[in-house]
Formats: structure tokens, sequence, C-alpha cells
């Protein structure tokens, strides 16, 4: 975590992709990234439930329920 320029806390980064990700890793990581502008927002408005639930839907809806359990099938 760090804070930018302009005061906002920032917990996540977009990282430049290497281009070697799967469709399923693309589109986690564009859900991580919807995800941590939902946090980024709430925490900037000090909304802490709404940085909480948007951590928590995107950790038991995203991660554990879809790329997980599409990462047991991949080959």
């Amino acid at each position: 975590m760090r804070v930018d320029s302009s005061g906002v806390l920032l917990i996540y980064e977009l990282r430049q992709p290497l281009g070697c990700e799967s469709l399923v890793e693309r589109w986690i990581y564009h859900k991580l990234d919807v995800a941590a502008t939902d946090v980024n927002k709430a925490l900037y408005e000090r909304n802490f439930m709404a940085a909480t639930n948007a951590m928590y839907n995107f950790w038991l809806y995203e991660l554990c329920d879809v790329y997980i359990v599409s990462a047991e099938f991949s080959p």
C-alpha cells in the first residue's frame, strides 16, 4: 500500500501484463482492478463498510468461486 501524490491510499497498482496470461488470468486481473478501484474510492470517502464489502466480494465471488475452481480444471 502507498499514498499517491494527491493523498489517495492505493492498495493495489496495476502492473503491466507479461503477454503470456491465459484468458482466465486476464479475467481475474480485470476483476482485481475493478475491486481495487472500488476499494480505493471507498477508502478515499472514508466508507469502510463499502471498502470491506468490495474486498470480500472479490475474494469470495471472483477469486474463490470462479478463478480457483477454473484453475482446478485447466490443463
